[in-house]
């Protein structure tokens, strides 16, 4: 009823659970690790889209991201309501976390897991070379190869560095 999703940051976890929804014609719902995460608002959230379907009659993919961060006092009962939600829902879950251990046994024994591994440097500087070309960026491949040196297997983050390189040319234009 549940997948957990898990890797270092920037590998692709929430990015393929909104392919998965867009691929299938789900809707989403997601908790991030922003949102307070107690047992009240993760029945609140989670427990209806859990049970209800959507009006078109399609599946609906409930995701929590960061699934590693909820515990202390800000989610209190958090982890108890999503371990019992898991095991009544009606739509499927996806949970991400960046360090599975990070979770507790019960947590990651409610869903399968399913790791994620870091992104290569060939295949970062493949993918950041190929967006340059997209949008029509010259870049010169030290730039690049720097980024992806930086990035430490982080794919979002070395996107986001060529995304600030590009924004910080354009500002002093």
């Amino acid at each position: 009823r549940a997948i957990i999703l898990h890797g270092s940051a920037g590998t692709g976890k929430t990015s393929s659970a909104y392919a998965l929804a867009n691929e299938m014609g789900w809707e989403i719902t997601e908790l991030n690790a922003s949102d307070q995460r107690t047992a009240k608002m993760i029945k609140k959230v989670v427990g209806s889209s859990s049970k209800m379907g959507t009006i078109s009659g399609s599946k609906k993919l409930i995701i929590l991201d960061e699934a590693d961060n909820i515990h202390g006092k800000e989610d209190r009962g958090g982890e108890k309501a999503l371990i019992e939600l898991i095991k009544k829902t009606g739509q499927p879950i996806i949970l991400t976390a960046n360090n599975i251990y990070d979770m507790s046994y019960a947590l990651r024994n409610a869903g399968k897991l399913i790791q994620f591994r870091s992104i290569t440097t060939n295949t970062m500087a493949s993918v950041l070379i190929e967006i340059a070309n997209k949008e029509g960026i010259i870049c010169e491949i030290g730039v690049i190869a720097k980024i992806v040196e930086n990035a430490d297997g982080d794919l979002r983050g070395a996107i986001n560095d060529l995304q600030a390189i590009v924004q910080g040319k354009a500002d002093k234009a």
